[in-house]
């Protein structure tokens, strides 16, 4: 329940006051990591609950450190987890306990038998039961493809056909103690173009269901345990063509990206494409391969003023080059810099867009960043006060992009209270007790109220968020932000009020 003035009502008069356009925002390419060795790839990348970044791949070291295909960055140094794995990693998840799972193509991790697929739990590496065998395309490495379902379930896809004794199909589910078939699984069908399919992309609907993608197949879901084909609008023709990946948007939009044959031609042209409930569709125009030979989308990810960015192999064929990253807003795609192949693409907390791939020009990359040129930040400025359960704290849950909705939770709110988040143009405070009797002592809360949203208390938190439109005046401008609480007696009086400390968000742009 809240209640809220819409949220782009004090920015709007402030865009005839601010400067056209205070810079001109743009992502850059920063240096990318480079490592020994002459066949090296970051295939997956992972973040952990604490934080720490997890990449996995093929490689023998990473950053400075001795790494076998796996290894995690933190306190800002590269480590490894445990002895590594045995041989090629493909895919990584995270569970909902915060243990990382890692899939590919090996026989151990850290020195533990398993097969192509293995869990980190913070301290060492262990099987998933009997793991998953019978790999019918040895050179495409097993387990493809990750996902964790809404009830902490794990989904594996590739190319196997069992998980122990149990007959899987290319697909098969792991509910923490053992594995279980999906249905039929999905065995495709034998191409005169090559090996049999394997599922190479995974995707949670919006409605619960599963749906499953890869090399040689349509997009399929599974509902009432059975696989039902998604074919309306999509290409495909032979195991090595056709849709690869699946990808949910954060505004729900089911996407699809591979490639498919051009007519009388040996080039594969790259596209995406969106769901409409019951046809593909492209998404903004189409992608263009920049050579002969195959191109295909790989990896996509959401920046948060709502562009979708895509990356492969030879995407698209920009200002005369082969540009391996694409941003595109569903009208045009504008090329991203970068030497690397792309084979995954994650958005991390602080803003950075981290890209995982290959470079075969000079010495080998596998993993380049981008950050934008007007970054957004949020900073402590105040401090909060205590109301009947301590201290509140105000937590920024997201950064303030200008074409987002900037979120932050508040702790220690009674179920007997309401509160009130504040947004201001203005960081001058007041003492609350000043207004409000019944407020405590060192209380201070914004005194001008540009925006407000009531909220009720859900588990002791709260959740404010404001929607900061997309208008590049806006860039670098300051705004602030808190929550009061206010508790009720249970007659109804107000009886406290207390506040959380004040963030000073500083607007950024992609």
């Amino acid at each position: 329940m809240a209640m809220n003035i819409p949220a782009a009502f004090p920015f709007a008069a402030l865009v005839l006051l601010a400067p056209t356009m205070r810079s001109q925002c743009s992502l850059q390419l920063t240096p990318t990591i480079a490592h020994t060795g002459t066949d090296v790839a970051v295939n997956a990348i992972a973040n952990l609950p604490n934080g720490d970044l997890v990449v996995a791949g093929v490689f023998t070291s990473y950053g400075g450190a001795v790494a076998s295909n796996i290894a995690i960055r933190s306190g800002g140094i590269w480590l490894p987890l445990g002895t590594g794995i045995d041989g090629v990693v493909n895919c990584l998840a995270v569970m909902p306990n915060g243990d990382l799972v890692a899939g590919g193509r090996f026989t151990q991790a850290g020195g533990v038998a398993a097969a192509n697929i293995a869990r980190w739990d913070g301290t060492a590496w262990s099987s998933l039961g009997p793991g998953l065998t019978g790999i019918q395309v040895s050179w495409l490495f097993g387990v493809q493809a990750l996902l964790v379902r809404p009830n902490g379930h794990l989904v594996a896809g590739g190319s196997f056909l069992n998980a122990g004794a149990v007959a899987v199909n290319n697909i098969a589910a792991w509910d923490g103690a053992a594995w279980s078939a999906l249905g039929a699984g999905i065995p495709g069908a034998s191409s005169i173009y090559g090996p049999p399919p394997l599922v190479q992309g995974l995707a949670n609907l919006p409605n619960g269901e599963l749906a499953a993608t890869g090399g040689g197949l349509s997009v399929q879901r599974f509902s009432g345990g059975t696989w039902v084909a998604m074919n309306t609008g999509m290409v495909q023709s032979g195991w090595n063509t056709g849709p690869r990946q699946l990808f949910v948007r954060s505004n729900g939009d089911l996407l699809v990206g591979g490639h498919a044959p051009i007519y009388l031609s040996s080039q594969r042209e790259p596209f995406v494409r969106r769901w409409n409930g019951s046809a593909w569709q492209p998404f903004g125009p189409l992608l263009h391969p920049a050579a002969t030979g195959s191109h295909i989308v790989l990896a996509m990810a959401d920046l948060p003023n709502g562009d979708l960015v895509v990356g492969g192999s030879g995407v698209s064929r920009v200002a005369g080059g082969a540009n391996e990253v694409l941003r595109g807003d569903g009208s045009s795609w504008a090329p991203l810099p970068t030497t690397l192949s792309a084979n995954a693409l994650s958005m991390q907390p602080d803003g950075r867009l981290l890209v995982g791939g290959y470079s075969g020009f000079g010495p080998p990359h596998t993993l380049a960043e981008y950050t934008s040129t007007c970054p957004a930040s949020v900073a402590d400025v105040g401090s909060g006060c205590a109301g009947s359960l301590g201290v509140h704290t105000l937590t920024a849950s997201s950064l303030p992009w200008l074409g987002s909705t900037f979120r932050a939770v508040t702790t220690a709110v009674p179920t007997s209270a309401l509160a009130l988040a504040v947004t201001s143009l203005s960081p001058t405070t007041v003492p609350l007790a000043a207004v409000f009797p019944f407020a405590g002592a060192g209380c201070d809360g914004l005194l001008f109220a540009d925006l407000t949203e009531l909220l009720v208390p859900t588990a002791g938190e709260v959740v404010s968020s404001v929607a900061l439109p997309l208008v590049p005046a806006l860039v670098a401008l300051p705004v602030y932000h808190h929550v009061d609480v206010f508790e009720f007696s249970p007659v109804g009086t107000a009886i406290a009020l207390t506040t959380t400390g004040r963030l000073q968000l500083t607007l950024g742009r992609f």
